[in-house]
């Protein structure tokens, strides 16, 4: 693999704080924090996507073709099944496909795509076999030079948007609810944990602790009123919540 050449630097964080500055008669004003739809937030990313497949990398057809034969070992440990995984199975035979070849990295990024597809089955044991597949090829894509800090920027920026759509979808499924917005927040988020529990979604640890507090009533209706004013999806308001 050669060395790449610097990429282009998004902006740092998908929520800044403007900081605080001192009024006059020593008071201090804290500004808002500046907060960035999901929209936004996967421009960044795609940006940042664009920039690596335009690098100026190569990937050696024995590097490529060690990895997808570490990658067949991986999959034997954990239990893959062709009959069984289907979207798996097809995202490994297309992935076998460039073996042999050098690849640069837009092909290296057709290669993710396509373990992507499997990490998204509807099947949960399909996707648990596909989110080891993209995990393979993430570290090894990692490792390149002047490649592996760019995607990870571009990794979190996308997660957050993904799960900021989610957040926005529950506040505004939660304004509908017959029952009142407290309870249909409590509701959407209850459905939220369900869909994390069984893989399908991806929040940290904190996240879903954030969620469980609302489901289990911990917080004050007075709290999550605050958090039915952030706004209609989609918007702010996933972001807000994150």
């Amino acid at each position: 693999t050669t060395a790449a050449a610097t990429l282009m630097t998004p902006r740092g964080a998908a929520s800044r704080i403007r900081g605080s500055v001192f009024a006059p008669k020593g008071k201090i004003v804290t500004a808002k924090p500046e907060i960035q739809t999901a929209k936004e937030l996967k421009g960044q990313a795609s940006k940042i996507y664009t920039a690596v497949g335009n690098a100026p990398v190569t990937v050696r057809p024995e590097a490529f073709g060690r990895m997808v034969d570490d990658l067949s070992k991986i999959m034997v440990k954990e239990g893959f099944a062709p009959a069984l995984h289907q979207k798996s199975k097809a995202a490994l035979d297309a992935i076998a496909t460039y073996s042999g070849r050098p690849l640069d990295m837009q092909q290296m990024n057709i290669v993710r795509r396509l373990a992507k597809s499997a990490k998204n089955s509807q099947d949960p044991d399909d996707a648990r076999i596909g989110r080891f597949i993209l995990s393979h090829i993430d570290g090894n894509m990692r490792q390149i030079p002047g490649v592996g800090k760019e995607l990870a920027k571009a990794d979190k920026l996308w997660s957050m948007a993904k799960k900021s759509e989610k957040l926005d979808n529950a506040v505004a499924a939660a304004k509908e609810t017959a029952s009142g917005f407290e309870n249909g927040l409590r509701i959407e988020f209850r459905k939220l944990l369900k869909a994390a529990r069984k893989g399908t979604l991806q929040f940290s640890a904190k996240e879903t602790a954030a969620m469980q507090k609302v489901v289990n009533g911990s917080l004050s209706a007075n709290v999550l009123k605050g958090i039915g004013k952030l706004g209609p999806a989609p918007g702010g308001a996933g972001n807000a919540l994150l």
